[in-house]
């Protein structure tokens, strides 16, 4: 066999935040599976969500205005805010302190509500919706935001929903949150919530649940609606040159429990840091791009005059959002309907292998492979000695994938598939094959699928 194994695990991260309905959220992920998901395999299927990369928390509805209140600001337009008198808008120095410092300037109590509705778009197919509202509100006797943030998945027989809750202070710290996630591998509830001084983090995964104090500072902030609040207060004078930028800091309660070995990770890990890539005065559109230092990043396209959301490209992991009613978006993915059929692209034969792998069918398996072109890459690199039967490569191989297999329900066998393909890079090759180049948390495998007598394969596997 290969001198790797094949691998297509893949680690779920999971998204913060939820503080209102308690029960309710607490039902909604708690429920479902009590009785087959518990422990610490519900909570590893639940770390499996991507959430598009930059700490994109979802969220339970709440009573925001959904534009019935007057006035309102035009759907998808972040709220505006009100610098302090006299304060200047931008401190010089490094990204941290010009971000604190427009922070700070911020007015004293939250104003308009905001509310803003999204489709996911990703490997050329609508894959979900993404739902967020902002609307004034107290926190004991604490102005702030409450901000509901929600995110649906759905593709072949997977649905994950990601509901979410926040209340951030005026300056947009991170005051408390509660998140609750349903996912076809398992369902887990998250809260965050200062308390002495520290952040700390509750988790609920099935029958289990874990605490820890996560090293943040009391600006750290959470969810989209931060991100593109901020990018609204960005002043004009400080948009016309590119590399200009801002760190947001970033409370992710997923950092809190370390890696999956149980070992600490770096603090700022979440944090954004926001620079200007196209923002001329004389242009239409306001681009920002977003890195955090995990590698997640995305670009946020703005109205440059009014900051109302075009689009927001997700760059790693490459799930975007263009705003709901946007013309000429994709269909929904026909991979899995298509399972059993020849493959007709590169994508449905790299399904039928996922399918194969972890249900597992042995069917699947043999169909999804040109067992004569892997056999000439095993033999090329060693593996097998020349005029080995394609039959051998064939056997020894599905024997392989049937051993490894978990044996999932189909439902989070298509969740794992799209998030492995949203984090890895696809290249379309000169002669038309195409590649999967997986990450190394995923396997850091390459999938060469290439058209054979009518229909896709996979041709080899590095």
């Amino acid at each position: 066999m290969h001198a790797r194994p094949i691998r297509l695990a893949l680690a779920r991260a999971h998204v913060p935040s939820r503080a209102r309905a308690t029960a309710h959220a607490r039902a909604l992920a708690c429920a479902p599976a009590r009785a087959a998901q518990r422990g610490a395999a519900a909570r590893r299927a639940a770390r499996r969500v991507v959430a598009l990369g930059l700490v994109l928390a979802a969220a339970l509805p709440t009573a925001a205005c959904r534009g019935r209140c007057t006035p309102c600001p035009p759907r998808g337009t972040p709220p505006a805010v009100q610098p302090v008198a006299g304060q200047p808008a931008v401190e010089t120095g490094t990204p941290r302190a010009r971000a604190r410092a427009l922070r700070a300037s911020l007015a004293a109590a939250p104003r308009a509500p905001w509310s803003f509705e999204g489709e996911l778009v990703g490997l050329g197919a609508r894959l979900g919706r993404v739902e967020l509202a902002a609307e004034p509100g107290t926190l004991g006797d604490q102005p702030c935001w409450v901000v509901s943030e929600r995110t649906v998945r759905e593709h072949g027989a997977a649905r994950v929903v990601s509901d979410s809750t926040l209340f951030l202070a005026p300056d947009l710290a991170l005051l408390r949150s509660e998140s609750a996630l349903r996912a076809p591998g398992g369902s887990s509830l998250l809260a965050m919530g200062w308390r002495d001084g520290r952040l700390e983090v509750h988790e609920e995964a099935g029958d289990e649940a874990r605490a820890a104090a996560l090293d943040a500072p009391r600006e750290a902030t959470s969810g989209l609606f931060a991100l593109l609040a901020l990018a609204r207060a960005l002043p004009a004078q400080d948009l016309a040159t590119p590399g200009v930028a801002w760190r947001l800091e970033v409370a992710d309660g997923r950092l809190a429990f370390g890696d999956d070995k149980g070992q600490p990770l770096p603090a700022g890990l979440a944090d954004v840091e926001l620079t200007v890539v196209e923002g001329r005065a004389g242009g239409a559109t306001l681009v920002l791009e977003g890195r955090a230092a995990s590698g997640r990043a995305l670009r946020l396209h703005l109205d440059r005059a009014t900051r109302a959301v075009q689009r927001i490209e997700g760059l790693v992991p490459a799930l975007s959002i263009v705003p709901r009613g946007t013309p000429g978006l994709p269909p929904a993915p026909a991979w899995f309907a298509r399972v059993g059929e020849p493959p007709q692209d590169a994508l449905s034969a790299f399904v039928t292998f996922g399918r194969g792998y972890h249900l597992p069918r042995r069917d699947l398996l043999e169909a999804a492979f040109h067992w004569p072109s892997m056999r000439d890459h095993e033999v090329a690199a060693g593996t097998y000695p020349a005029g080995t039967a394609p039959e051998r490569v064939r056997d020894d191989f599905c024997a392989e994938f049937e051993r490894m297999s978990k044996h999932r329900s189909e439902g989070d066998c298509d969740d794992l598939l799209v998030q492995l393909l949203l984090s890895a890079t696809i290249t379309t090759h000169a002669d038309g094959s195409v590649t999967v180049d997986t990450l190394p948390a995923y396997g850091d495998h390459a999938y060469t699928m290439a058209p054979r007598d009518g229909r896709w394969w996979i041709v080899r596997v590095d």
